[in-house]
């Protein structure tokens, strides 16, 4: 897998987290094309987007990589993920008071936990940023462990063990979020096993194996298959199997260019796009999104007005960020 094919996946990832948060309720905002009995297809679609296993798969797989290069910039890195978010949090802050609303409903301790990512608040989707980023700062000693182990054990010990930490996560969910700081920890062992098990696909080149033996029209064919499958489970348990098969899947079959290119574009900005698009759809341009009415429509619309507030986001802390 090449550095512009992750790009490609990260702007895959991106579509199915704004297509999750846009349509994973009904709350009579849009007008539905299809029913499934009572509820909309894009309610059964949207299980199967998972995109916080598509973006941890694959920082592991690309943190492994740099990491056998000699990463030099972990934590660089970093620190210019925290930059993005802190002027996002800060522009949204000050939009927030300007429009005459508290941000932070004067708690001074809440907005010292949402600046250091314990707490996403009204950015819900910023939930894994802190545990990804402590993931990724312990990534080095990570690598050394588990390059120790067979590849076919590593999987198998991960899997296994996101399968406990997914039990304790989902019966945990009405109390864990209201403890911050445990819930940090039990999410970063929550994202672990799938970052571990990206950086194995690197290691031993799995997607590479795979794509050589899989034809294109099959491997499509199976992508449909798989999505329509998904899309039947609510639960979180088999999002790493999920986004390992997909992704596998999606580079094997031919795509038309442009679609590479658009897919590009958002992969790239897609970082800021996971920190914005939350504002847009929620608290700041809620009626103008689901406005739009028409579901391919709202999408459309979250999509580009997220990828133009990035564009600026870019303009803006391009002289924040350490380039070094």
């Amino acid at each position: 897998m090449t550095k512009n094919e992750t790009t490609i996946l990260k702007g895959v990832a991106i579509l199915l987290m704004l297509f999750l948060h846009l349509f994973n309720h009904i709350d009579g905002m849009c007008h539905y094309f299809v029913l499934l009995g009572e509820e909309p297809l894009c309610l059964f679609m949207s299980r199967a987007t998972n995109p916080v296993a598509f973006y941890v798969l694959l920082g592991g797989y690309g943190l492994y990589y740099v990491h056998k290069k000699g990463d030099k910039r972990r934590i660089t890195r970093i620190i210019n993920l925290f930059i993005t978010f802190w002027l996002i949090t800060t522009i949204a802050v000050i939009i927030f008071n300007c429009l005459g609303r508290n941000f932070f409903d004067n708690n001074f301790i809440l907005a010292i936990n949402v600046y250091l990512g314990f707490s996403p608040h009204i950015n819900h989707p910023a939930w894994f940023l802190l545990p990804y980023a402590l993931i990724s700062l312990s990534s080095k000693h990570l690598f050394d462990l588990f390059d120790k182990y067979k590849p076919w054990l590593v999987i198998i010990a991960m899997l296994a063990f996101k399968l406990i930490t997914s039990y304790i996560v989902s019966r945990g969910q009405n109390v864990l979020p209201h403890h911050e700081y445990i819930y940090t920890i039990v999410l970063y062992f929550h994202l672990l096993p799938t970052f571990i098990i990206g950086a194995t696909i690197h290691r031993f080149d799995i997607v590479t194996y795979i794509r050589e033996r899989t034809n294109p029209k099959f491997a499509l064919l199976l992508l449909l298959c798989l999505f329509i499958a998904r899309c039947t489970f609510t639960t979180s348990i088999f999002d790493t199997i999920y986004a390992i098969i997909f992704i596998s899947l999606f580079l094997c079959i031919r795509r038309w260019k442009f679609v590479d290119l658009s897919l590009e574009m958002l992969g790239k900005h897609s970082t800021n796009i996971w920190l914005i698009h939350a504002y847009i759809y929620g608290p700041l341009l809620h009626d103008y999104i689901y406005g739009l009415k028409f579901t391919p429509l709202v999408f459309l619309g979250l999509i580009l007005t997220s990828l133009i507030a990035s564009i600026a986001i870019n303009f803006i802390q391009r002289p924040l960020l350490i380039s070094r």
